[in-house]
């Protein structure tokens, strides 16, 4: 079912803290969002971007380091953290941005509140791609309200060694 429903394709660089209530992406026609726990950022999650980028004439990628992922164990590097790896490793590229908006919520942190704020902050007809792994679409529907993802973005999938799509 999971292949039915995916394409499987093998200037806001922070300048002081990404204030979400001020985030405006009104005139992209596409964007891409780069989320993960990014524990650690490493050049393949670069290297994805880019290509995604590129490969979907996408104008802007933001990259959101995940809050508190419901899914994830506890041994993961503190959130103010991985956003701060990730600003440094996007900070040469102009067509990549960053949020805080997953490090700034409280609780467990929602694809599907995400999706939704972030949407509300871009053009009524803007078209999303969510950029993740192989590994990570394999578990899509363990996470909130996994049918309506689908109303809000498109998904691209990169692949990873060792993961095929169940």
């Amino acid at each position: 079912m999971l292949k039915k429903l995916l394409t499987f394709y093998g200037d806001f660089i922070y300048r002081g803290d990404f204030l979400n209530s001020e985030l405006n992406l009104k005139g992209y026609k596409k964007i891409g969002i780069m989320g993960g726990t990014f524990n650690p950022i490493h050049y393949a999650h670069l290297a994805s971007a880019q290509f995604v980028k590129d490969k979907f004439n996408i104008e802007k990628i933001i990259f959101i380091p995940t809050g508190k992922p419901p899914h994830k164990n506890n041994n993961i590097v503190e959130k103010e953290h991985r956003y701060m790896m990730s600003q440094l490793a996007i900070a040469d590229n102009k067509d990549f941005l960053i949020s805080s908006i997953e490090i700034n919520r409280d609780g467990f942190t929602y694809t599907i509140d995400t999706l939704k704020q972030i949407k509300s902050f871009c053009d009524e007809n803007v078209k999303l791609y969510f950029i993740t792994g192989i590994d990570t679409i394999n578990q899509i529907f363990n996470w909130k309200e996994p049918e309506k993802l689908f109303e809000y973005t498109n998904f691209v999938i990169t692949e990873r060694p060792g993961y095929i799509i169940d």
